[in-house]
């Protein structure tokens, strides 16, 4: 009997971007940094939660985990995937130009993308 009841016991399925936000385990880092990210800050995270948005409708595991601020002129965006991280370089180099930076590590599907303007 009891072998029964654990076979019929429905189990708790938990979508992958889930898990790695509860477990803090980020497939992307994104480093902003530089005077104009200071005088800039509420456009920018404006333009990186749409362009989250956007990518959701494509994947819906990529996800903006975190963003901690760091120094005056820094700030760490952490991400559920390394393509998102990839597209928020791209958008912010697109929208404010600036130097951006992909280093990636394809046997950790971990991607870090460097972005800066002064």
């Amino acid at each position: 009997m009891e072998g029964l009841l654990d076979e019929q016991t429905p189990k708790l399925v938990v979508c992958p971007a889930c898990q790695e936000e509860r477990e803090g385990i980020p497939r992307g880092y994104v480093y902003l940094k530089g005077a104009f990210l200071k005088a800039h800050y509420d456009e920018i995270q404006r333009l990186l939660n749409n362009e989250a948005s956007r990518a959701q409708e494509d994947n819906p595991l990529a996800r903006i985990m975190a963003v901690q601020p760091g120094s005056d002129d820094e700030t760490i965006v952490t991400t559920t995937t390394e393509h998102l991280a990839e597209r928020l370089g791209q958008a912010m180099e697109k929208a404010f130009s600036g130097h951006v930076r992909y280093d990636f590590s394809h046997e950790n599907k971990l991607a870090r993308v460097y972005w800066q303007r002064d």
